[in-house]
């Protein structure tokens, strides 16, 4: 996929600002996501759960390449398409049931707080 983008502001002052992005992204082929999780059980059928993941875009890089009007000068970036995902989620287990622990358990907890 290729883009341009272009942009330019003359404010107040005498000064006007020119941009210039010109860029070639490419669509991973496939990726890969190692996951590491926990589950972090509240009560004996309610649970937190934590995700983490580092998604690897295989095949898949990116250009761009800015110029900046006026002065001239020009920056290019260049890399791969590689991200971060963090996921929290509740967790019910079914058949849901509540035990004495349970309710003792957040009794405790709500006395703890005040």
């Amino acid at each position: 996929m290729t883009s341009s983008l272009s942009w330019s502001a003359n404010g107040l002052t005498e000064n006007t600002y020119s941009y210039a992005v010109e860029g070639v992204a490419k669509a991973p082929r496939f990726s890969l996501g190692p996951v590491v999780g926990a589950d972090i059980y509240l009560f004996s059928s309610v649970a937190l759960q934590l995700e983490y993941s580092y998604r690897l875009g295989v095949d898949a890089p990116y250009r761009a390449h800015y110029t900046e009007g006026g002065s001239g000068r020009t920056t290019d970036y260049h890399g791969q398409m590689h991200r971060h995902a963090l996921s929290v989620g509740l967790k019910l287990t079914f058949p849901f049931r509540w035990t004495c622990d349970d309710g003792y358990g957040l009794l405790n907890g709500l006395l703890d707080i005040l």
